[in-house]
């Protein structure tokens, strides 16, 4: 339900009752903080986690237009704009409506249908909470108008709580001589001092981004494997005596690898006939990629988590996980950053089997660290949980659904690719929910995954676990007597963890055992040889930590 303070609103989860915390401000520096609402921690509710995605927010958004004006050196400074954004009222009555806008875009004047509004805005939030003449009622459409200007942002459009793909129409207003990278661009005609040229969107887009260039650039292009052109663009001001400039042989290299590796992985790209890569930034749009040529990072750090690779693998990736995602609300937002991430790091783990677990290892470590200072939250709380922890979280999910498919008999991977690549197709081509994500990843693993997403998508607990193991022999027969005490953990957990039992000469098996919250004590085998070497969440089979120890 939603609580309604004065100018914010919150939208409160029944199945995780956490307080809601509330700062007053009497005066800069002077605040007061409060816990104006906290249901009881132990509150039971018939809500099904996956009816949330049918649970309405503030509002709607229908779509956008657009008039900007750009000029600046890199032709990506915003003159001036108006954008009309139409949104529809889903809350039965609303009089302060939540609306964001880049805090370095600064606003002239906000109206509604027509007329102008007061608003509040904070300098340093992307905040913008409008006050309405005269409440609104549920269904009712409201037509928001932005006059702004500004530079140096990361978004170039106001939007709503629930950014939701919608139709964008744009006209832009552009400097003599720049070219800019862009889906659905028409043709461009002269404007006075500028030029001018629509953009028409056949696909829904949640958020749009551009790229700005201006003549003193260069196109070198490629064949990818699938025959898809790669024009990589290399500007004249860019040179080897920049420092932390990327030779051309390391930067082009990995861009043409990870655009075939994630080819061969998924399919090509929806929608897609060319990759423009442009040399500065990490935005990726249908078509255009990000990936800087000058990029200041330790190769004696980031060379054990796949160098350059972890950048071009990020940026490329969301040529099939990105913009074209259809989620239906914000709670499936968690998809965004779990799937393209996790591609990467299968293009990482396709260069380095060492780099791509150090990766994993280092989103567990991250995760552990938030955990400590009550940092985390339910990934389907979208931007609410925190880009980091949906990031790492969502690739380590990713990972598990992963090993939970994999045939440890065969070592068959078949099941997750195939999971993987029609999740690209589910997610590019239609609106769909969370449970949308749980139906598809049931067809691939063959049984009931509800407990996995209610525990790794709508919880935040990370189960640590003490275990102790003893060696038994009897003849020429073997055994391994293991104790696992389970902390931190729901009282429902449950989870099938991977073990690996090897012999002095390397011979190894690998077993699949549930833990539940109540087990403690677990008889392996008979093995044939002597377990020299046992491990305990073999191949990172769940994210956990873990103090193992040897009687």
């Amino acid at each position: 339900f939603w609580i309604d303070f004065n100018r914010y609103n919150f939208l409160y989860d029944p199945n995780r009752p956490f307080p809601v915390e509330v700062g007053y401000e009497f005066e800069p520096n002077d605040f007061a903080m409060t816990y104006p609402v906290a249901l009881p921690a132990d509150i039971t509710t018939e809500q099904s986690n996956f009816d949330l995605s049918t649970a309405n927010y503030q509002t709607t958004p229908l779509g956008y237009t657009a008039d900007i004006y750009l000029t600046g050196l890199d032709g990506q400074r915003i003159e001036s704009a108006r954008a009309d954004m139409q949104i529809v009222v889903d809350a039965d009555s609303l009089r302060f409506v939540n609306t964001f806008l880049h805090y370095n875009l600064n606003i002239d004047s906000i109206y509604v249908n027509g007329k102008t509004v007061d608003y509040h805005r904070r300098n340093d939030f992307k905040f913008v909470g409008l006050i309405l003449p005269e409440y609104a009622k549920k269904g009712d459409t409201l037509t928001v108008t932005y006059w702004y200007d500004g530079k140096n942002y990361d978004y170039p459009l106001p939007y709503v709580d629930n950014r939701i793909p919608v139709e964008h129409s744009f006209t832009f207003h552009v400097q003599k001589g720049y070219n800019y990278i862009m889906p659905g661009m028409g043709e461009i005609s002269k404007d006075g001092k500028f030029e001018k040229f629509q953009v028409e969107l056949q696909q829904l887009y949640k958020t749009f981004y551009y790229q700005g260039m201006a003549t003193n650039f260069d196109t070198i292009s490629f064949t990818s494997d699938l025959g898809i052109p790669i024009n990589i663009i290399k500007s004249k001001a860019i040179t080897k005596q920049i420092e932390c400039y990327v030779p051309d042989a390391i930067y082009d290299s990995s861009i043409i690898s990870a655009f075939n590796f994630m080819t061969g992985k998924v399919g090509a790209p929806i929608g897609t006939f060319n990759i423009n890569v442009y040399p500065a930034g990490f935005t990726s749009m249908p078509g255009m990629v990000q990936v800087p040529q000058v990029l200041c990072y330790e190769p004696g750090y980031t060379n054990a988590l796949g160098g350059f690779n972890i950048f071009t693998g990020h940026s490329m990736a969301k040529q099939w996980f990105g913009n074209l995602m259809q989620t239906k609300t914000e709670r499936e937002n968690w998809l965004e950053y779990a799937a393209p991430e996790y591609l990467s790091l299968m293009f990482i783990q396709s260069l380095d089997e060492k780099a791509f677990y150090s990766n994993l290892a280092l989103r567990r470590d991250s995760l552990e660290k938030y955990d400590s200072h009550n940092m985390l939250r339910p990934i389907y709380l979208g931007k609410r949980a925190k880009d980091i922890n949906l990031t790492n979280k969502g690739a380590w999910l990713m990972h598990m659904l992963r090993i939970l498919m994999v045939d440890l008999e065969t070592g068959s991977p078949d099941n997750f690719n195939k999971f993987f690549h029609r999740l690209c197709l589910l997610t590019n081509n239609k609106i769909f929910t969370n449970e949308d994500i749980v139906n598809l990843a049931e067809q691939y693993y063959g049984e009931d995954l509800d407990w996995f997403f209610n525990q790794w998508v709508f919880d935040y607990k990370i189960p640590h676990f003490d275990v102790t193991y003893s060696v038994q022999s009897g003849g020429d027969k073997h055994f391994v007597d293991m104790n696992i005490q389970t902390s931190k953990a729901g009282d429902e957990f449950i989870y099938p963890v991977v073990f690996s039992f090897s012999s002095a000469d390397g011979n190894t098996v690998l077993k699949r055992e549930i833990i539940t919250k109540e087990t403690t004590s677990i008889k392996f085998g008979p093995f044939d040889f002597e377990p020299k070497n046992v491990v305990f969440n073999e191949l990172f089979s769940v994210l956990c930590s873990e103090n193992v120890k040897k009687k």
